[in-house]
């Protein structure tokens, strides 16, 4: 490792708009500070869009590294900039997020060479408001926002599930934890996770049932049955129901859209068929509802019901 530099930014890039691509390096490059002891490593994960390419093949900061590799997935791409980092202190982005220009300052004021994860928290901007709204907890699900430590990924062989579509980062995320001591947890607002309904989580793919329950299967390692169960609700209620079955794009009528989530819920080989035997005791009022709705297959008033939610949840933010 470089001795000279002190952080490794790792972006994984594919087909990224250059909008938000421009936004995420900018605020990277941008950043409020004297010295100059940092690296932007970005590995392009085999786009297609030109305009992509184009914009990726004109930055000319000396900070920034771009490698070009074939399309294997996210996983692959943090893997290789994990290898390629010339610092210990690895932080991850998304392409369509950003970072305040603050950061690296902030983590310079706590000697984060004493850490071996630190956390941060972060806004929440989604492409119909130019508004930032705080995240009330840190977010303890992904692997962004932390900063983690090279060695300890290395000399632990912790790695990103290149098998896994969905929830690689917080199965990284529970390897790495189960090899720290020493946690540090900045209530600084530095990350700004942009909500962007064109990603693969809520794009459509009638096999994405599939590949939840295949990181539900992974999860099981390190979740408690408590904390799988309501894993294995929101990712029926969040994911495989709006992306899976009821999704815009999908060609299937009304009834067999239903007759659809029926046989997936039955589906003895799938992690879904718990929720048919939850009990209503253990959980709160919303869960409940969502469970008694899911067990009547009322699908369609389960996703209105937690639409309105989410809206309910918008508007408290905004306030």
């Amino acid at each position: 490792m470089n001795t000279n530099i002190k952080y490794t930014f790792i972006i994984p890039v594919y087909n990224t708009p250059t909008k938000l691509l421009d936004r995420c390096i900018s605020s990277l490059i941008n950043q409020n500070v004297t010295h100059q002891n940092y690296e932007i490593i970005i590995v392009d994960d085999g786009s297609s869009n030109r305009e992509t390419l184009d914009y990726l093949n004109k930055i000319k900061n000396e900070k920034c590294t771009i490698y070009y590799e074939p399309n294997h997935g996210v996983s692959y791409a943090r893997n290789y900039g994990i290898r390629k980092a010339n610092s210990n202190n690895i932080i991850f982005i998304d392409s369509d997020d950003y970072i305040l220009d603050s950061l690296i300052s902030k983590l310079e004021e706590i000697q984060i060479e004493n850490y071996d994860i630190v956390y941060f928290k972060n806004y929440i901007n989604n492409e119909n408001s130019s508004r930032l709204f705080k995240a009330k907890n840190f977010n303890l699900g992904v692997v962004w926002a932390k900063v983690f430590k090279k060695n300890i990924i290395i000399e632990n062989n912790i790695t990103f599930n290149t098998y896994l579509k969905f929830c690689e980062d917080s199965i990284f995320l529970h390897q790495y934890l189960k090899c720290v001591k020493n946690i540090y947890k900045l209530y600084n607002y530095e990350y700004v996770y942009f909500i962007n309904k064109k990603s693969v989580g809520h794009k459509y793919n009638d096999k994405n049932y599939i590949y939840f329950n295949d990181s539900i299967n992974y999860l099981k390692l390190y979740l408690s049955e408590t904390e799988l169960d309501m894993v294995i609700l929101l990712f029926f209620i969040n994911y495989v129901l709006p992306t899976t079955i009821f999704h815009k794009e999908s060609s299937l009528s009304y009834l067999e859209k239903k007759h659809k989530a029926i046989s997936i819920l039955h589906n003895s080989e799938l992690n879904y068929q718990k929720i048919l035997s939850f009990n209503y005791k253990q959980y709160k009022l919303i869960q409940k509802i969502d469970i008694f709705l899911i067990k009547k297959y009322r699908f369609k008033l389960l996703l209105m019901f937690n639409k309105i939610l989410n809206i309910i949840k918008y508007i408290i933010r905004r306030n």
